[in-house]
């Protein structure tokens, strides 16, 4: 005996679409929560990252400035110079404006160094 074939069942296009819409709501919740804490830790360590640099630059500048104290000739003077240009970058450098717009220039410190280093 052979069995007859069924009806396709019925759709019911009410409750997909509201699946479909908690499914994505959740679903965003979700993803916003977790973006939320990754872009956190993200800027964390870059914000460390930096500080690092700038406290590194910073001592390398205090203490080359304490070492040429006292020194009188023409090549330290020029010296004292640009350490003393180089703190001045660092002391207005802005710490509490996550969205400042010149960190990037303000952090060329490096050009400064290797103009002292090689003179």
């Amino acid at each position: 005996m052979k069995k007859q074939a069924q009806p396709p069942p019925e759709v019911d296009f009410a409750s997909q679409d509201r699946f479909h819409g908690e499914g994505y709501q959740e679903g965003y919740e979700e993803g916003s929560s977790l973006g939320m804490i990754e872009g956190r830790q993200y800027g964390t360590l870059h914000g460390a990252r930096i500080g690092s640099e700038i406290g590194c630059y910073q001592g390398f500048a205090f203490a080359w400035r304490c070492l040429l104290h006292g020194y009188t000739t023409e090549k330290d003077s020029k010296k004292m110079k640009v350490l003393e240009s180089l703190i001045g970058m660092i002391q207005k450098f802005s710490y509490d404006d996550p969205t400042y717009d010149k960190l990037h220039e303000d952090l060329e410190l490096e050009g400064n160094l290797s103009s002292f280093v090689h003179d």
